[in-house]
């Protein structure tokens, strides 16, 4: 089969296409045909090298998470799937990269795809909203006392998109942050407030809030401590150096603040993305796509990803399965 590997630490340029073996599943795995993958900041991290140490990533290895596609072998142990079945979800790190035609992947950790969206957008959706899922619901239900303002920075970004509709969907007021140019978008996913970070500072702008969700890093979560309500929460997936993560743990002591972390190990659960799914289906969900491009074309994609500035997801089109 195809996949595209790196076979050294590096930029996306690092980034070739191979001829590999077609895997076979575990008895608790299938084995799945890709229509398409999708690209997250933490597919380019890993190849930059961000996981050593963390992650055995023995070179030459395949990047990738998300996918979306058909299962054509089951392992022995697996009942709740059969061959022919279309499916989506996240390929545990270190496993089976999904930059490929076929992935290996637990069965427990797949859900039904979406009916009512084609396999090429729903491998748009599996881990930025599982963990806009984790880091919004579980500040929004568990963090805060019951106020449920919310402000989630750079809200125009894959997991950014999905942050802001759960969040709108608990009854929450939502307020976000992006540039000028998508805040159209941000308030027809259910946006209360936008504020353009290049034209304002945010902690000028914004009422306290009980909860931030913060997607950029850099000085964001410090400037966002104060803004938070006693009892309040900041969620965040952004690693952040030593020097920066001691100040912003002393300074959410200070403020009664808790932190929340949400990374590229986010929770594979099997329940939420099924109910996932179950919103797409209902409309509930949009999924925000910026564009779609040939699996060949990874490394572009991961080039772009790095900018830090794609709305949404892009999408890698493996080959067409409906």
């Amino acid at each position: 089969m195809r996949a595209m590997r790196y076979h050294e630490f590096g930029g996306p340029e690092c980034l070739r296409e191979d001829v590999v073996g077609r895997p076979s599943p575990a008895a608790d795995e299938v084995l799945v045909e890709l229509a398409a993958t999708s690209v997250n900041p933490a597919d380019w991290q890993l190849g930059a090298g961000y996981g050593r140490g963390r992650f055995d990533l023995p070179m030459p290895f395949t990047p990738g998470m998300d996918f979306a596609g058909v299962v054509r072998e089951v392992g022995t142990e697996v009942t709740r799937l059969a061959i022919g079945d279309r499916v989506f979800g996240a390929a545990l790190i270190a496993r089976s990269g999904t930059y490929a035609e076929f992935v290996t992947t637990p069965a427990a950790i797949i859900a039904h795809a979406p009916k009512s969206l084609p396999l090429h957008i729903a491998a748009a959706v599996p881990l930025a909203a599982l963990t806009a899922w984790e880091a919004t619901l579980d500040a929004l239900q568990r963090g805060t006392r019951g106020h449920h303002r919310v402000l989630i920075h750079g809200g125009a970004g894959g997991t950014g998109t999905f942050a802001i509709q759960f969040a709108k969907q608990c009854g929450a007021h939502v307020i976000a942050t992006s540039s000028a140019r998508n805040h159209d978008l941000l308030r027809s996913l259910g946006a209360d407030e936008v504020v353009d970070y290049r034209t304002a500072r945010f902690e000028d702008v914004v009422d306290p809030v009980d909860a931030v969700f913060d997607l950029v890093g850099g000085d964001v979560p410090l400037r966002s401590i104060p803004l938070i309500r006693e009892g309040g929460v900041l969620a965040s997936i952004v690693a952040l150096p030593p020097d920066t993560q001691a100040k912003l743990e002393a300074l959410a002591g200070h403020h009664d603040v808790r932190l929340s972390y949400v990374n590229m190990s986010v929770k594979r659960d099997l329940a939420v993305l099924s109910e996932i799914a179950r919103r797409l289906d209902t409309g509930a969900l949009e999924v925000v796509i910026s564009e779609m491009l040939p699996l060949t074309q990874a490394p572009e994609a991961l080039a772009a990803s790095r900018t830090g500035h794609v709305r949404g997801k892009i999408v890698l089109m493996v080959r067409s399965l409906e």
